[in-house]
């Protein structure tokens, strides 16, 4: 926040982070599909974060436990649309995350991702820092 000396006014301020036009690159050339998979939850090791400040907000993970409604295997990371689930974790955390399993099929193979984003189940998702 900051207040204006003159008037007395609070004025709310935001910053959005964005990258450099040679930081960007397109992670979808040889994507292929996307397909939704399920509900699921999962705490994971936060083993990269760099991009968790940008929109959409990227932390590749290893998972450590997961449960839910889908077969699960290889999730490399959280890919989050959702405002308030930037920067929430670094590197080296532990998180508890819910949301929704997806199976990316690229050309060169397949991942899986938990995704974050505005529809159905909004309010159940997750990211959450457990443990440092």
């Amino acid at each position: 926040m900051w207040k204006n000396p003159t008037c007395q006014r609070t004025v709310k301020v935001e910053f959005e982070p964005v990258k450099d036009w040679k930081e960007i690159n397109n992670d979808y050339n040889k994507q292929l599909r996307i397909t939704r998979e399920g509900w699921i939850k999962a705490t994971a090791r936060v083993i990269d974060a760099a991009d968790a400040p940008f929109m959409p907000a990227v932390y590749k993970i290893e998972p450590l436990k997961v449960w839910g409604e889908a077969k699960v295997d290889n999730i490399q990371r959280v890919l989050s649309y959702v405002e308030e689930f930037r920067m929430q974790a670094e590197k080296d955390e532990i998180v508890y995350v819910e949301g929704n399993l997806e199976k990316v099929t690229t050309t060169t193979g397949n991942f899986r991702q938990i995704t974050l984003s505005y529809g159905p189940r909004y309010f159940e998702q997750a990211l959450k820092v457990k443990k440092q």
